[in-house]
């Protein structure tokens, strides 16, 4: 999961160290969760300006958890904060409800499902004058479907424990996740991992072929702020793939699997 902090509020719980140890992002919600504008109607304390709210949550990020923040969440969804995100982030998550294909949508604008109150995990049947209720796992089959990818946005856990905006059951977002784990075919994790892979891939489509003899060598420049140590999967229409060097083996289900720090990768016969 992805846990986009407002760092003038969390005040340093432990519990994100753990988070983040566990495997889970730890992603930039600004310092006090103001609209960029001329009335910034903050959340949490006082607005300081778009660079300070972002670049104060960053360093706070570092400091109290020890991690590098790549994604941001836009505070209430205002497409103000996408210029300023862009020049620091990997990618920034906006509030309009969309899917995302695999070469398109704007990475400074990530669309998400935003969770109802106490939506359910399973839609619940029409009864009466009632219609039927749409839970998470309806949209996990939308994405499953299409192909595409779609954020689901759960702002608050439980009423009982926090009185902010739509809480949803604990229980029921786990019951999401197991149903969606349980298909075996459905790429569930942060933004982060997901957001790179999708922005990787578009990199290397836009990578033309030189080719010297009978090898082909594609390289790409990755998009600033991109993480380390990430990979692709490709697929080729014969011959072998090597990358500095050294031949790339295959995988039984159908691709090589690419080092994209490295740049580049040349298809031999």
């Amino acid at each position: 999961m992805t846990f986009y902090l407002v760092c003038g509020s969390d005040g340093g719980n432990a519990i994100w160290t753990q988070a983040a140890k566990d495997g889970h992002e730890l992603g930039n919600h600004t310092m006090h969760h103001c609209y960029n504008s001329a009335t910034p109607n903050c959340a949490w304390g006082s607005f300081t300006g778009p660079d300070a709210e972002i670049d104060d949550c960053n360093a706070h990020i570092k400091s109290a958890f020890g991690v590098t923040p790549y994604t941001m969440a836009a505070p209430y969804g205002d497409g103000a904060w996408a210029i300023p995100a862009s020049g620091r982030f990997l990618l920034n998550r906006g509030i309009y409800d969309d899917a995302i294909a695999p070469t398109a949508g704007d990475p400074f604008r990530v669309s998400c499902h935003l969770s109802n109150l106490n939506e359910p995990a399973e839609d619940i049947p029409a009864t009466g004058s009632t219609p039927v209720i749409k839970g998470f796992n309806s949209v996990t089959d939308d994405v499953r479907s299409k192909g595409t990818w779609r954020t689901i946005l759960v702002h608050s856990v439980d009423s009982a424990l926090d009185s902010g905006y739509n809480p949803v059951k604990l229980t029921e977002m786990v019951k999401a996740m197991t149903y969606t784990k349980s298909l075996g075919d459905v790429w569930a994790d942060t933004v982060l991992n997901v957001g790179a892979y999708w922005r990787a891939q578009k990199a290397v489509l836009a990578s033309p072929p030189v080719t010297a003899g009978t090898d082909k060598t594609y390289s790409w420049t990755l998009p600033e702020h991109f993480p380390p140590g990430h990979h692709l999967r490709v697929k080729v229409t014969g011959g072998k793939v090597s990358q500095c060097g050294s031949e790339l083996p295959w995988d039984a289900h159908g691709y090589y699997e690419i080092n994209l720090d490295a740049g580049s990768l040349t298809v031999s016969p």
